[in-house]
């Protein structure tokens, strides 16, 4: 499902993104799409009055598909993209000052530090991504999608792996807890886009998608820790998921709710990601 009638900034958001899966070329195997722009390729409009919207995109690479030549901060360059001046590695900018965030997983950045901002994968640019936490089970939990513009006049698609619901909510949920104690960090908007998965989406698939992630140590690692978060946070998110939808009270309830229907379904089948 596909979002209709989407604004101008996500028009463009879009555009950009394909800019980037057109320069990325071969590199292009190697791609996970996550965050807002999936979430919003899952779900589509929604019932929210809340329209959907985001000025960016994330693609998560997978280190054993990307190829050597050209490296990949080459192709993106060729492709008119520019690191963010003063901005975190893998921060690259094209058309419209647009964000394109190319991600790698901590484990596959060859880097120790669990505080690393950069990667180390020759014969790629130390700068070209960022290691980024939570993403862990898009890297098992994704499928083959067909994105296209959302303009009229660009006949562009690109067949790229799209991370799965489940895989977004882990990453989401472990996002607002990295945020949740310096509000000025927090983006409610991660929220409500964790309660558009939740509410447009069968349970059964979010679960199913849960229990893919017991197949690899490191997304069961995150995905235990984001089932943590609903734990601990499920009022707290459905708060903020609430804020994000202009104060609408209904959707704090439901949130909860759907939440506690969530975490319910995952200790009855997957009672390995409970702590």
């Amino acid at each position: 499902m596909e979002v209709t009638e989407p604004g101008a900034a996500y028009v463009l958001a879009r555009k950009v993104l394909l800019d980037a899966l057109e320069g990325l070329g071969d590199h292009r195997r190697a791609a996970v799409l996550v965050g807002a722009q999936t979430v919003y390729v899952h779900t589509g409009s929604g019932e929210l009055t809340t329209a959907p919207m985001t000025t960016d995109a994330d693609l998560l690479l997978r280190r054993s598909a990307l190829s050597d030549n050209p490296t990949v901060d080459a192709a993106m360059r060729r492709a008119g993209f520019v690191l963010r001046p003063g901005g975190n590695p893998g921060q690259w900018v094209g058309e419209g000052h647009v964000g394109v965030d190319l991600m790698v997983v901590p484990h596959e950045s060859g880097r120790s530090s669990p505080t690393a901002r950069s990667v180390r994968m020759p014969p790629h640019d130390n700068n070209f991504a960022r290691p980024t936490e939570g993403v862990q089970a898009a890297l098992v939990d994704h499928v083959p999608h067909f994105v296209r513009s959302l303009d009229v006049e660009d006949a562009r698609g690109f067949e790229v792996s799209i991370a799965g619901p489940a895989a977004l909510i882990t990453a989401k949920m472990i996002k607002i807890a990295e945020r949740i104690d310096q509000p000025h960090r927090v983006r409610p908007k991660d929220a409500l886009d964790v309660y558009r998965l939740l509410s447009e989406l069968p349970i059964d698939a979010l679960v199913d998608g849960f229990r893919r992630h017991l197949d690899d140590p490191h997304a069961t690692t995150a995905s235990t820790r984001a089932v943590a978060v609903m734990v601990r946070s499920r009022l707290n998110v459905a708060e903020l998921a609430s804020q994000a939808a202009r104060g609408d009270r209904q959707v704090r309830r439901q949130c909860a709710e759907l939440i506690s229907d969530l975490i319910e379904e995952i200790d009855l089948r997957c009672p390995k990601l409970l702590l």
